[in-house]
Parts: structure tokens; sequence; C-alpha cells
């Protein structure tokens, strides 16, 4: 599948140069993305796979981990202020 071989180059590409995997999957329209075979990159032994399909996920499934934008924000600002003097 061309999908499946796309992933493979993808990741492949991060574990040699992580920067230009990363700007060549933010091109990556989030319906052309499959959630679960991000997951399934998550297990990588290698770190840069981790947090390539780990960044992907939030940019492009954060809707599914819930809306918690107000406690958020809230938890943002009380940690930010224990770091100003």
């Amino acid at each position: 599948m061309k999908v499946h071989e796309g992933y493979k180059k993808l990741f492949d590409l991060a574990k040699k140069n992580y920067r230009k995997a990363f700007s060549i999957a933010k091109k990556i329209p989030a319906d052309q993305l499959d959630y679960q075979i991000l997951i399934g990159f998550q297990k990588s032994n290698d770190s840069d796979v981790r947090n390539l399909a780990a960044e992907l996920v939030m940019i492009h499934f954060l809707d599914r981990f819930g809306n918690e934008s107000n406690e958020s924000e809230e938890n943002e600002d009380n940690i930010l202020s224990l770091f100003r003097s």
C-alpha cells in the first residue's frame, strides 16, 4: 500500500534527519493521517520516530484528548508564574 510506504519512508527519514522529516510531516493533511498508525509508531525503539509520531498526533488529533482548554490555560499560568522572579 502506498500509504504504509509513505509512513515507512517518513519515519526512516526521521531516524536520519528529524528536522527534514518534521518539515515534510507538517505538510501532510490531517485527513491523510491515521491515528492508530501514528500511535503504533510511538512504540518505536528510535526516539526520533516516537517524537515525530507524537508531534503529529498532537498537531492533528489533539481534539481526541478532550477539551481542557480552560484548565490547560490555568495550569500554564500557574506553572509560568513559578518561573518568574
